[in-house]
């Protein structure tokens, strides 16, 4: 069963940092005449999006807890709201960095990170 994202954690994502970007959905493949030729890659629709939270420092443990237990280290996915649609989407942490953590003001600090959002 897929893990879903702590109703304890912040449910609205920071709407000013959010950024979201279509992958691509065809392999094309470029004949020596003629034009290129395509096909689909996959039937799941995939983009890739940006999530920030501001967090308490109990709250930054919480996720902190749920990254390494509920998604053994970022490899499984999980459920969260979409920021922008607003529909509950299964998301897998991406990217080189699983998160960030930085100050945001004493006893608050903002958790982000960049997820494959799979439709």
């Amino acid at each position: 069963m897929t893990a879903a994202w702590p109703a304890s954690l912040p449910q609205e994502s920071d709407a000013h940092s959010y950024q979201e970007a279509p992958q691509r959905a065809a392999a094309l493949f470029e004949p020596e005449v003629g034009p290129p030729i395509g096909r689909s890659r996959s039937t799941v629709t995939l983009s890739t999006a940006s999530f920030a939270f501001v967090m308490t420092e109990a709250q930054v443990e919480t996720f902190e807890a749920f990254y390494r237990v509920d998604l053994a280290r970022g490899v499984l996915p999980f459920t969260i709201e979409h920021p922008r649609r607003k529909v509950p989407v299964t998301v897998k942490l991406t990217g080189e960095t699983p998160y960030q953590i930085a100050s945001f003001a004493p006893g608050g600090w903002t958790v982000s990170f960049t997820a494959l959002v799979m439709d």
